[in-house]
């Protein structure tokens, strides 16, 4: 096999053996050159513009990198490819899913799940690769994705039962503890005989979930009812309602 250019190899090497005929154009292959090692079968097209330079079947890993070089820029593995990649689950997701930007339009692709969000970017870890979604973010997707309150539960109690996350993180990430998917419905009555039918409203920035970290202490104690056995006498003076047994 050809030896690739300097650059083109460093991606390939990064992304774990796939990159993008735009990559390829860039690092000064022609159009024909692509072709021939296409047709002679030492490379491979996973999507469209999207091609393995090895022959044989690609990995998992190859095949998640060929999902977010085939959504384009500021795509990211989130939802259930999140949650096998972050440690929330052992079992791979069937088809693959991901996040590109809100102002992104992305053709359907088989084997894809294409999400679109205004908060793609700030959703994105900074470092890991592939590109997937923070941990605290795909549990507030997963969540809100969910069809019942113990689906969605389920996914926080990995996150915080495998220590994924710390409070900050969790805190800085929407609150997703707040957030309940839209099929959820809480029919248990609240005090008083009323029933909630429907999804909770946005949960106010000045207010803190009691399982996302200390809550604010209040500035002074609620003061407490006055004890019955010390109330002011018509003097004025307190006095004792129960009588003490004489001292010796």
């Amino acid at each position: 096999m050809s030896k690739l250019p300097e650059s083109l190899q460093e991606s390939a090497d990064y992304q774990r053996g796939v990159i993008t005929c735009q990559q390829a154009l860039e690092a000064g292959l022609t159009r024909s050159a692509i072709c021939s090692r296409v047709s002679g079968g030492r490379w491979q097209r996973l999507y469209p513009g999207v091609l393995a330079v090895f022959s044989g079947e690609p990995g998992r890993a190859a095949l998640l990198w060929a999902a977010v070089l085939r959504a384009g820029p500021g795509a990211a593995l989130s939802h259930q490819t999140a949650a096998e990649l972050n440690g929330l689950t052992r079992k791979p997701a069937r088809l693959i899913h991901v996040t590109v930007p809100a102002v992104r339009r992305v053709e359907p692709v088989p084997g894809l799940v294409i999400h679109r969000s205004a908060r793609a970017a700030a959703a994105r870890h900074p470092c890991q690769a592939p590109p997937r979604t923070r941990t605290e973010e795909t549990v507030l997707d997963l969540s809100h994705a969910a069809h019942s309150f113990d689906e969605a539960l389920g996914w926080v109690s990995a996150a915080c039962g495998g220590r994924l996350t710390t409070p900050r993180r969790r805190s800085t990430a929407s609150t997703w503890w707040w957030w309940r998917p839209t099929a959820v419905r809480r029919t248990r009555p609240r005090a008083g005989g009323a029933t909630c039918t429907g999804t909770m409203p946005p949960r106010p920035a000045s207010s803190r979930c009691a399982t996302t970290g200390p809550a604010s202490r209040p500035s002074r104690a609620p003061s407490l009812p006055r004890s019955a056995r010390s109330s002011p006498n018509a003097a004025g003076q307190d006095h004792c309602a129960r009588a003490d047994p004489p001292r010796s």
